[in-house]
């Protein structure tokens, strides 16, 4: 069995502080960029459940739903999205939803705006084979 490529993230100093739950999706994003060396060890099905190693990874915080989110965007990343503007739609989108914990979006958002220029320089060199 192939070992998976991992590494310990510190996500204080990372963000700046702890991620802000449920987690943002181009937050959660940027940590498993720093997790995992490529797309395909973060979405490899855990050995002990029928999850991805992402979302079953207890270093990668977050809400699973929102988990599932970044991996969306690690996929639109792969298929060529431009970094940037998928910041921005997926901005757009987290502000627009007012049902799933209102209270920590604008939190949760400004702690995205603080990482935006690191996922993108991160998001133009990590490996989404």
């Amino acid at each position: 069995m192939k070992t998976l490529r991992h590494s310990r993230i510190d996500e204080k100093t990372l963000l700046g502080d702890f991620a802000v739950y449920p987690g943002h999706p181009i937050t959660v994003a940027f940590l498993i960029m720093h997790r995992y060396e490529c797309l395909s060890d973060a979405t490899k099905k855990s050995p002990n459940s029928e999850y991805s190693m992402a979302l079953t990874d207890s270093e990668i915080p977050g809400a699973g739903g929102c988990v599932y989110s970044a991996i969306a965007v690690l996929d639109e990343l792969k298929e060529s999205a431009n970094p940037s503007d998928l910041f921005t739609k997926q901005s757009e989108h987290w502000i627009s939803n007012k049902y799933d914990h209102p209270e920590k979006r604008v939190l949760a958002q400004k702690q995205a705006d603080g990482i935006k220029e690191a996922f993108i320089a991160k998001a133009s060199s990590w490996n989404f084979n």
